[in-house]
């Protein structure tokens, strides 16, 4: 399992990445801060997953899901966020899931049960 995490707080990276880490430990798990770094990781390494925040400061995740399901139209994205108000809109987006901070080890394991594009 290939992942690659985007939130704007690196805080929020490292909790959703101990996570992974210790749910999928034979994983691959990358986490970033910047909407770029996260599309130049992409364009660069095989991925399964993206978990994407929804309030990024350089770009909006529901936006950034839209164009992702163009770009990679087989990958799986989370959108994960503390605002469970934007879910109608991430449904929308035609998201493999929705997950609200804080994250917990089984929230985590239910969502990748459900995967759109299993592994």
């Amino acid at each position: 399992m290939q992942t690659i995490t985007v939130d704007d707080e690196q805080i929020a990276v490292n909790s959703l990445l101990r996570l992974l880490r210790s749910a999928y430990p034979n994983g691959q798990h990358e986490g970033v801060i910047r909407a770029s770094d996260f599309l130049n990781y992409l364009d660069a390494h095989p991925v399964d997953i993206a978990f994407v925040d929804v309030d990024l400061h350089d770009a909006n995740g529901i936006t950034l899901t839209r164009e992702l399901a163009v770009t990679y139209p087989e990958l799986n994205i989370i959108l994960y966020t503390g605002h469970p108000e934007f879910k109608p809109d991430a449904l929308d987006a035609f998201v493999s899931g929705y997950l609200v901070k804080p994250v917990t080890k089984a929230d985590l394991e239910q969502a990748l049960a459900h995967l759109r594009y299993p592994i």
